[in-house]
């Protein structure tokens, strides 16, 4: 069964705010980051979203999930990836302190 998010909350007025932010600060393209194509660029760009919906906000995985139409185990793989990535991976360091200050 899908989760529906309440859409009248003002908390899903402010999640939607936060991941309009992120494609802007990220020139990212809202239709493209919801979608199902798997672009490194895509996917780096969703898991910030995750990552800063968690931080944020502190939606649990079902929730951030259903902003993305994606399953919560997804969303867990990329919290937990997180860490190593931003570690690790000086492009992904960018793009994610990028959109962490806006």
């Amino acid at each position: 069964m899908k989760y529906e998010v309440n859409e009248a909350s003002p908390r899903h007025k402010e999640a939607i705010h936060i991941i309009q932010v992120i494609c802007k600060a990220l020139g990212i393209n809202f239709k493209h980051l919801i979608g199902q194509k798997r672009q490194r660029h895509l996917v780096d760009a969703r898991r910030v979203c995750y990552v800063l919906l968690k931080e944020r906000m502190q939606l649990p995985a079902i929730v951030i999930g259903s902003y993305f139409d994606r399953d919560h185990a997804g969303v867990l793989h990329h919290l937990k990836s997180h860490d190593v990535l931003y570690k690790t991976y000086f492009d992904y360091r960018i793009l994610y302190d990028k959109a962490s200050k806006r």
